[in-house]
């Protein structure tokens, strides 16, 4: 978990190198306070499958998930004057 207030980080329970990296960018990175939310993609028919890659369609789950978190995101995000979604693969 990675939370920042006031000029501070606290990061908690990162182990691995890539999590490593994305804390590297993140305190590397953040230049202006906004808000950084990372999250991971709904549940896809590969990964109902034990599939990893390609690119298929999501599940019932993955669906609902992404649906849950466009709100979440819009509702966070209301009071910011600007905001932008990017997606990336890691």
């Amino acid at each position: 978990m990675v939370s920042g207030q006031g000029g501070q980080l606290q990061v908690n329970n990162i182990s691995g190198y890539l999590p490593g990296r994305i804390v590297f960018f993140l305190v590397n990175a953040h230049l202006a306070p906004r808000p950084i939310l990372l999250t991971r993609h709904g549940e896809s028919l590969h990964n109902v499958r034990g599939r990893i890659g390609g690119d298929t369609v999501l599940s019932d789950a993955g669906e609902l998930y992404s649906k849950k978190l466009a709100n979440f995101i819009e509702k966070r995000l209301k009071s910011e004057k600007t905001a932008s979604v990017s997606t990336h693969l890691f």
